[in-house]
């Protein structure tokens, strides 16, 4: 087995498999903290606001063409915006919980040998005893649904003439977890017998981490020498959230058939749906204040599920082949939007897929995969434009979304800004914070854009503020970044 490049491939699976969260669609977004609803004037605006179709190339009075005078609406200028046609990609990962501490030291333990030195040898000193408590402790932590990894990219070509627009957009997200584990065959050796072996251990340190009912429990199940376990835990560095998930551990390998490692069936889960759409888009003015649109998406889903052994030589071809295991289904989508405006702010709401878009789980080898139902999202925005050349932006998620990760949620607050320095070059800036949850935090933002009149490029970024620790490296929770050419007139 090759457990860290297993780790690395998992990251890389995205473009295999997706889901429709809170996405964050394009670089000027990405840059302004992923605020689009109301702020948007390119052709992103067929996932953030179609409505903003109404108002391009929607002349304002004659008096009004040269300036936008100072009763206009137009504040970031659609009117002077005839066609347009874009090129986007975006790509993000984030690292939930103690996921990436946790399957690091399962990789050191494997790759220096520890695994196979508790296999022929049992629990001899202290030092394999301290390394059966981090391999238990890993394994039982990466046990827990919120520890994981997922990684998303969006992508997409998209054409605009007038209040008319056509595209082609893939939305991708695909996650991992442990789903499956096995304490009973590690393949402890000496007695093979957990309790026993702790026997053998005098720990040089003092500390006490287990409570007096999970003492107890250890004694229960057949562990006497519990204390001996809670010394080792507390020089370990177990916490005290994590001790409970350790002497669960510990009694499931003393109560196990202790087999070798080739019987272990503890099982990495990938499970993800990539979504192809391809959106037609219109918008109607009814007046410089006031418009609608929406989107009629036919849609493309394959919905994906792989389980591999994570003790497995052959963990790495499974992977490889994951993309091998899913089901496809067509279907469409639906999505309606407002877009008002006021001179100096605009405000805006989306409702996105609107008739809960479904896509069949694929059954592979015994195991059904669920269903991934795609619910009805709204979003509403609100930017504050005082010149053509600045603005300042605020989206929020009026409801909370499923992920392709069971246990996490998505709902976003995001706040952004922009500055067009002389229409030649615009810098962003902004963040964003999913409400849902609190194992990631708030995400910094920041992107560039350039205009050579002819074309435009748009770079941008994102990291989140918490860190975690892999490969004794201190890493961002969640990144993200995105690139777009656009011509737009």
């Amino acid at each position: 087995m090759r457990l860290s490049s297993a780790l690395a491939l998992l990251a890389g699976c995205a473009g295999i498999a997706s889901a429709q969260e809170s996405f964050t669609v394009g670089p000027r977004a990405l840059g302004m903290g992923g605020t689009g609803v109301a702020a948007v004037d390119d052709l992103p605006a067929q996932y953030y606001n179609p409505a903003a179709f109404g108002f391009f190339a929607h002349q304002p009075p004659v008096e009004e063409q040269s300036d936008k005078g100072p009763l206009s609406v137009d504040n970031n200028a659609l009117w002077r915006k005839d066609w347009g046609a874009e090129a986007d990609f975006t790509f993000g990962a984030r690292i939930h919980k103690d996921f990436a501490e946790h399957a690091q030291m399962l990789v050191d333990h494997y790759d220096n040998g520890t695994f196979d030195d508790l296999s022929l040898n049992g629990l001899q000193t202290e030092a394999q005893a301290l390394a059966l408590v981090d391999i238990l402790n890993a394994l039982s932590n990466l046990s827990d649904p919120d520890n994981a990894i997922t990684a998303d990219a969006t992508g997409g070509f998209s054409v605009r003439i007038k209040q008319f627009g056509l595209g082609v957009r893939t939305f991708s997200q695909v996650s991992g977890r442990l789903n499956n584990l096995d304490l009973a065959n590690l393949g402890l050796g000496g007695s093979g017998d957990l309790d026993t072996e702790l026997g053998n251990i005098t720990p040089s340190g003092n500390g006490s981490v287990f409570s007096t009912a999970q003492i107890t429990q250890l004694t229960n199940a057949g562990i006497t020498n519990a204390g001996i376990a809670d010394q080792l835990a507390a020089q370990a560095g177990v916490s005290p959230d994590q001790t409970q998930l350790l002497v669960d551990a510990l009694v499931a390998a003393q109560t196990g058939s202790v087999g070798d490692l080739n019987q272990n069936v503890s099982s990495l889960r990938m499970y993800g749906v990539n979504v192809i759409e391809i959106p037609l888009t219109f918008g109607w003015a009814f007046n410089e204040n006031i418009s609608i649109g929406g989107n009629l998406k036919a849609m493309i889903g394959r919905v994906y599920g792989t389980d591999v052994l994570v003790f497995d030589d052959n963990i790495e071809d499974a992977l490889r082949s994951a993309d091998e295991n899913y089901e496809e289904t067509l279907t469409w989508g639906v999505d309606l939007a407002i877009m008002a405006r006021l001179k100096m702010f605009n405000l805006g709401l989306t409702a996105r897929n609107l008739n809960t878009p479904t896509f069949d789980g694929p059954t592979v080898g015994a195991t059904k995969f669920s269903d991934y139902e795609i619910e009805p999202t709204a979003t509403a925005g609100v930017a504050f434009i005082p010149f053509e050349t600045l603005t300042f932006a605020v989206d929020l998620d009026l409801i909370e979304s499923e992920t392709v990760l069971s246990s996490y949620k998505s709902q976003y607050l995001r706040l952004g800004a922009e500055w067009d320095i002389l229409r030649f070059l615009a810098l962003r800036a902004g963040y964003s914070e999913n409400l849902a949850e609190s194992d990631i935090g708030g995400l910094v933002h920041a992107g560039v854009g350039v205009n050579l009149w002819l074309l435009r490029i748009d770079l941008a970024g994102a990291m989140a503020l918490e860190t975690t620790e892999y490969d004794g490296n201190e890493v961002p929770r969640e990144a993200r970044v995105g690139f777009q050419l656009a011509a737009d007139f």
